[in-house]
């Protein structure tokens, strides 16, 4: 699991990163991390990421 601080729901970059959560780590078998780890290499049955809605910023995820 790797995670870092994510943004609060009112936050005016949210849908910044809502964008880069769909590439990066979330919409199914479409995304980057998906492709490069489960595809490519075979280390894992799946990526996924979430970016929960927080009234104040909470944690944003992606695990294997």
């Amino acid at each position: 699991v790797v995670g870092c601080r994510g943004v609060a729901y009112n936050d005016p970059e949210k849908s910044v990163a809502g964008v880069l959560n769909a590439v990066l780590a979330g919409g199914g078998f479409s995304n980057r991390l998906q492709r490069e780890v489960r595809v490519k290499r075979g280390l894992s049955y799946g990526v996924h990421s979430e970016l929960p809605a927080h009234r104040l910023a909470g944690d944003y995820a992606v695990d294997t």
